[in-house]
């Protein structure tokens, strides 16, 4: 385990290659522990190295069938690769294992968004927000939906908490701006 916690640390300072080599000695120690697959599978993910942190998600999964984390990775690589059917159902994996994980409820309402299943989104979105309120991202992609649906009252309210969350975040000051805009026109005709 101490390898695995090393190499988390220098994955944090950007250190990659020096990670995932600690990464390694640890699956070598222990072949069966499922963490260090994960972390090897993020740090590819990340490199864009789709097809390998698939495998590395994998056998995360082989050795810890319940890891709602491992099932979430697997999802995000998938719809890295443009698979969204099968990320969908591995979002829904991860949340049937650990149904208060706020990441993949915020990842399939994004999936859900992309597949014009906007109803859907909303309530996965507004999942995520119950388990971590202080999502904004989260905040900011409901508001997206609220919006194209029509509902701007409760887009601004979205748009708002995101603005209130992360005041630095111009892409929700211009969607704020837009749906007051368009609440606005609205109001007017």
């Amino acid at each position: 385990m101490i390898y695995n916690n090393l190499g988390l640390a220098l994955q944090r300072k950007g250190q990659f290659s020096d990670s995932l080599a600690q990464h390694k000695i640890a699956i070598k120690i222990n072949p069966s522990y499922h963490d260090p697959y994960i972390n090897i599978g993020n740090i590819l993910l990340e490199q864009k190295n789709t097809e390998e942190a698939i495998d590395y998600y994998k056998r995360a999964i082989r050795f810890k069938p319940d890891s709602s984390i491992a099932y979430y990775n697997l999802g995000r690589a998938l719809n890295q690769k443009g698979e969204k059917e099968e990320a969908i159902s591995f979002y829904k994996k991860a949340i049937e294992i650990k149904p208060d994980f706020a990441l993949p409820h915020y990842s399939l309402g994004n999936a859900l968004l992309a597949k014009q299943k906007t109803e859907e989104a909303i309530s996965y979105y507004k999942m995520a927000i119950g388990f971590k309120p202080g999502y904004f991202q989260a905040h900011n992609n409901l508001g997206n939906a609220l919006a194209q649906k029509g509902n701007l009252r409760e887009a601004i309210n979205h748009y708002r908490e995101t603005v209130r969350l992360r005041p630095d975040l111009v892409s929700a000051r211009k969607n704020l701006e837009m749906a007051l805009l368009r609440l606005e026109e609205y109001e007017h005709k």
